[in-house]
């Protein structure tokens, strides 16, 4: 008798399982802990390969392997953080053909119709799962055949849940045991009835096959309810690091989420992060107010720009958000403010408003986005740091909200004009004045609000959010300036930032 220890690691950092005979439209929760009759399943399925591979015929060998692991309940050590993931939905075909285009008279032809499949799954990440035997009869004969099977199984669930299974040494201690509780608590997973002779043409059959077929469960198989000690949530966040961080001119995260938001609302989510950062901010008043550009008491915002920008900078190719850049042009930022940062970006940003966000948990978090900080000397983007003479906007450019472009009347003031506004912004900022004109329409652009606005606009009792038309502008300098250019209405907020040619 000796211990045997099982390592499996998940790759894509996603276990994709569907409990026995359960709908992947109704199950959203998936298999976890992974099943024990599925890890039979699996390792009788990849001794076909392995007889092919060495020409070992004799089924002797893997009917004792099976018998043995199935004639004990495993334990677990499960990772911790372990949650259900956000829906994939992709479209399958289905059997039926029907017209590619049913109006009269059209070149269409028959395909295949398409149903949109939700693909549910657990998100692991890259921690492993131990599977332990506290005692099982293995002679090295079937230890050599049980490494040569798991180095074979390279998926485990369906097709997509790529994994990894080797024999290991190191014992853990179980978080996850066989419930002993007669009450039904624990979570239900299919395994071999321990103690009964594996049903070995039950485990090699076909779910559509004899005597699989009309059976709720496999015979000699039994749902068994494993009890999973959890540790606390907060716990399982990952703490920052003890030392002091250095100073920092700029401090970076990558963008990931289901949805991203579109680009009009993309203050959204710096609105939010920053709120999130100055609630957790404990440093002096003077670092607060390099932070907020205001006093914790006062809403007096200072006018020389010197506090810091939350801006989402978009991909070149597709305008999707891929990084959050915090910005400052005085001094850097120091370790309070850094920790601030880092510790803000541990929970999920909504960019939707909760009035109109979905009720139902899975589609809540389509509507946000993960903030992963990354490594301080992380280049900051070739096309926001640099020396440029033209510059082309990365994010709408809207004039200040305060301003009118047309008298009541209807007629525009050529001093109003978003290009004549922008110029003497940007004179005013960097001390020199470009050629400025509109590459494309305007489109609605919501803006940040401040208190006394949003509190003016409650007591009128307007329901119309602060937006305005944002412009996308072409700058052009004498002399190459240096950046990051931006300017604006909420431009510490990610509006009105430009990206450099060249």
């Amino acid at each position: 008798m000796m211990r045997v220890i099982i390592r499996q690691e998940f790759p894509l950092g996603r276990y994709h399982a569907t409990p026995w005979r359960q709908s992947v439209f109704e199950e959203r929760f998936g298999e976890w802990p992974p099943s024990p009759w599925r890890l039979l399943r699996a390792l009788a399925a990849r001794w076909f390969q392995y007889s092919r591979e060495t020409d070992e015929r004799d089924p002797a060998a893997i009917e004792q392997l099976l018998r043995s692991l199935g004639s004990s309940l495993p334990h677990f050590h499960l990772p911790a953080g372990v949650a259900r993931g956000p829906a994939v939905r992709q479209y399958q075909p289905v059997g039926e053909l029907a017209w590619s285009d049913p109006n009269a008279g059209s070149g269409a032809v028959k395909e295949a119709k398409r149903t949109l499949v939700p693909d549910q799954y657990r998100i692991v990440g890259t921690a492993p799962v131990f599977w332990l035997w506290e005692e099982v009869d293995l002679s090295p004969e079937l230890l050599r055949l049980l490494r040569e099977l798991l180095r074979r199984t390279l998926y485990f669930g369906r097709a997509e849940s790529f994994c990894r299974l080797e024999p290991c040494e190191k014992w853990l201690e179980p978080n996850c045991v066989p419930s002993s509780d007669d009450n039904g608590a624990g979570i239900p997973v299919l395994a071999p009835i321990p103690g009964q002779d594996l049903r070995l043409d039950a485990l090699l059959a076909r779910s559509d096959q004899t005597p699989l077929e009309n059976a709720p469960i496999p015979p000699g198989t039994a749902w068994v309810r494993y009890e999973y000690s959890e540790p606390d949530k907060r716990e399982s966040r990952l703490p920052l690091v003890q030392a002091k961080f250095a100073p920092a001119d700029y401090v970076q995260f990558a963008v990931g989420g289901h949805v991203f938001p579109p680009k009009e609302r993309w203050i959204k989510v710096t609105e939010r992060f920053r709120g999130r950062v100055l609630a957790k901010f404990e440093g002096s008043e003077e670092r607060y107010r390099m932070l907020a550009g205001k006093d914790r008491t006062s809403s007096e915002i200072v006018s020389d720009h010197s506090h810091a920008y939350f801006i989402l900078w978009p991909d070149e190719e597709d305008g999707y958000p891929t990084r959050l850049i915090v910005w400052r042009r005085a001094k850097p930022f120091d370790d309070t403010e850094i920790r601030a940062l880092l510790e803000s970006a541990q929970t999920r940003v909504f960019w939707e408003d909760s009035r109109r966000k979905p009720k139902d948990v899975e589609r809540r978090e389509d509507w946000a986005v993960r903030l992963v900080p990354l490594p301080m000397q992380t280049p900051l983007p070739h096309a926001f740091f640099g020396r440029a003479a033209v510059w082309r906007s990365a994010t709408p450019f809207v004039p200040p909200w305060s301003r009118h472009r047309f008298r009541r009347n209807g007629k525009e003031r050529k001093s109003e004009s978003p290009e004549e506004i922008c110029a003497r912004l940007i004179e005013k900022i960097y001390g020199v004045r470009p050629d400025v004109e509109i590459e494309a329409e305007a489109r609605w652009t919501k803006l940040h609000e401040p208190v006394s606005v949003r509190n003016q606009r409650r007591a009128e009792s307007a329901r119309t959010p602060l937006v305005r038309p944002g412009f996308f502008l072409r700058l052009r300098f004498a002399e190459p300036l240096q950046g990051p250019v931006i300017a604006g209405d909420s431009s510490h907020f990610g509006l009105g930032v430009f990206r450099r040619e060249g």
